[in-house]
C-alpha cells in the first residue's frame, strides 16, 4: 500500500490487512510501525458488485474516512481525510499475488484482500 498525506503531500508506504467480520470488515494498517484500525463495508457503483469499499478509521483523538474504488488492474484506489483536513489524501492498495492480466470478473472482493502485504 502507498499513499499521500493530505496535510503536506508527503508520501508513505505500508501494509494493510482486511478481514471479513460478519457483514463488515476489520481493517488494520501498519505504516512505519504505527498501527491504524478501522471498520469497512462494501458498496456498489454502476451495478457492479464489490466495486467500492468504504472504511472509517481512527487514531487517538482523530477519526477519518476513506473510499476505495476497484481499478481495472485490480488495485484499490482511495481518497481519504481525517476530521479537520481541508484536502484529501490518496492511497492505493495492490493485493499481493494479483494476476493483473486476468479478467476483472475475478477481481478480489475486500474479503479476499487478506494479506500482510497487499
Amino acid at each position: 500500500m502507498n499513499g499521500t498525506n493530505p496535510s503536506d503531500g508527503s508520501h508513505y508506504t505500508g501494509q494493510v490487512e482486511v478481514n471479513k467480520s460478519g457483514a463488515a470488515y476489520s481493517v488494520k494498517w501498519d505504516i512505519a510501525g504505527a498501527q491504524v484500525v478501522g471498520v469497512g463495508i462494501e458498496g456498489q457503483s454502476s451495478g457492479s458488485a464489490d466495486s467500492r469499499f468504504v472504511v472509517g478509521f481512527g487514531t487517538g483523538d482523530s477519526m477519518g474516512i476513506v473510499e476505495y474504488v476497484l481499478q481495472p488492474d485490480k488495485s484499490w484506489k482511495g481518497r481519504w481525510a481525517f476530521n479537520g483536513d481541508q484536502r484529501l489524501g490518496e492511497e492505493t492498495w495492490t493485493p499481493e499475488g494479483t494476476d493483473k492480466a486476468s479478467d476483472d470478473a475475478n477481481a478480489p472482493s475486500p474479503a479476499r484482500r487478506q494479506s500482510d502485504s497487499p
